[in-house]
């Protein structure tokens, strides 16, 4: 027991002679952690095997090691510390240089980011569809005028008909109604859909269901399903909304169904803003016999295992078929398909790709300018650094001064390229394709 008692005393004789290296903020808890430390290693009670067979004075034999780490740290801590005063120092003494290599920096940095957000958004991010690459849009597309165009209801009911390669198709209608269930009247952005139309996306609906079949004739379609963002502005997201009737045009509609936020196909773009609400559309008894002038836009589900160029081929003859039997009002008229995502796209595609190319060399160019520009700059400050040598610093140590500087440089550039890039991106999603707004 006295060799213990012996031992006990000699280490935490060492632990309070390491104790001075340890910075002055930790050094409380220190001595506390360790001399807990050594009763445990030096009592019976609640000491591990291991601890008992270890005397406290070699235990605290780790102290003195434990202390220099600790205030390294601290240095290296106060270090960085005071080489990122320097180098905000050195910025703001050079200002016109700091600020001109931020400014390319971020410009070059917000072009990249804002490159890659557009690239994401059209071509590499998936549509928030089951097998999104089955959903097709149907166009119109006469050989007199080679650019798709609106489909006539009466085409659409055809191509519905005889179409295999086709699982679903349904047609859309731009619609408003005016809203008379708030403060004061109001015109919300509709789309009247034919039978299936829902289907063909496979959302499930945030509440209630979609159209059934029935309610797509006349008498039983005053029916509605409304936008997630419409039944949170207008009807405080009530849970209880589906099932009640809403006024539009005066009329009252039962909303069946609320359909979830990633739901906006951007069909049709005849109305500003996005679309609020979806009615049951009824084929009034005079759309079959219309087959010019087109207003609906037309999307399809590819059935199993059938192609893109599979539809294509069969639209095609069905569109010679009706051309046979109709020659007074389809004469050169053809089907054309696409994928939702190049509809969606457009023929933007190749000038993302070449804008994404061309950004990265700016990005490059600008990295180019800032390190010529750093340099020059470096240049200017040998004066500096050899005084800093003279009076003993080391080369690691400049190196790690010169670091810092252009972290912190970096550091301030993304910054301001991230504000840049926020604006840009949403300036793009305000006036670009349709894509970029959801």
């Amino acid at each position: 027991m006295g060799h213990r008692t012996w031992s006990s005393r000699l280490a935490r004789g060492v632990v309070a002679a390491a104790a001075p290296l340890v910075p002055r903020t930790q050094r409380e808890a220190w001595r506390a952690e360790w001399e807990g430390e050594l009763a445990a290693v030096g009592g019976d009670d609640g000491a591990t095997l291991h601890r008992r067979r270890r005397s406290p004075l070699a235990y605290a034999m780790g102290a003195p090691a434990d202390a220099a780490w600790m205030r390294q740290r601290a240095i290296a801590d106060l270090t960085l510390i005071d080489d990122l005063r320097h180098g905000w120092r050195q910025l703001w003494q050079q200002a016109l240089v700091g600020l001109t290599a931020i400014g390319i920096l971020a410009l070059g940095m917000a072009a990249s980011v804002t490159a890659f957000s557009v690239v994401s958004q059209l071509l590499l991010r998936p549509l928030p569809y089951p097998d999104p690459d089955r959903i097709v849009t149907l166009w119109e597309r006469r050989d007199d005028t080679p650019a798709p165009a609106d489909v006539a209801p009466g085409n659409f009911l055809d191509w519905r008909d005889r179409a295999t390669t086709m699982s679903a198709l349904a047609g859309a209608e731009p619609y408003s109604y005016d809203y008379t269930g708030g403060d004061r009247p109001e015109v919300l952005r509709a789309v009247q859909v034919t039978e299936g139309f829902f289907d063909i996306f496979g959302l499930p609906p945030v509440m209630g269901r979609y159209f059934r079949p029935d309610e797509h004739s006349k008498g039983a379609n005053q029916v509605v399903v409304i936008s997630a963002r419409l039944w949170r502005s207008h009807f405080g997201a009530d849970p209880d909304l589906v099932g009640r009737a809403i006024p539009l045009d005066e009329v009252p509609y039962t909303v069946v169904g609320i359909v979830p936020d990633d739901f906006q196909p951007h069909l049709l773009e005849d109305l500003p803003g996005q679309t609020a609400i979806w009615t049951a559309k009824a084929i009034e008894d005079y759309e079959p016999n219309i087959r010019t002038g087109g207003y609906w836009q037309v999307v399809g589900r590819l059935a199993e295992g059938q192609t893109l160029e599979a539809a294509n081929a069969e639209l095609d003859t069905i569109a010679r078929q009706i051309e046979t039997e109709r020659p007074r009002t389809n004469t050169g008229s053809r089907v054309q398909v696409m994928s939702l995502r190049e509809h969606l796209v457009g023929d933007v595609r190749a000038a993302v790709t070449l804008f994404a190319w061309a950004v990265g060399a700016v990005l490059l160019i600008a990295c180019v300018n800032v390190t010529n520009l750093l340099l020059a700059r470096g240049a200017v400050r040998q004066h500096e650094l050899s005084i800093r040598t003279a009076l003993g610093a080391s080369r690691s140590r400049l190196v790690a001064q010169l670091l810092t500087e252009s972290l912190l440089l970096s550091a301030i550039s993304g910054l301001a390229a991230l504000l840049l890039a926020i604006g840009a991106v949403r300036l793009i999603a305000a006036v670009g394709p349709r894509t970029c707004s959801g």
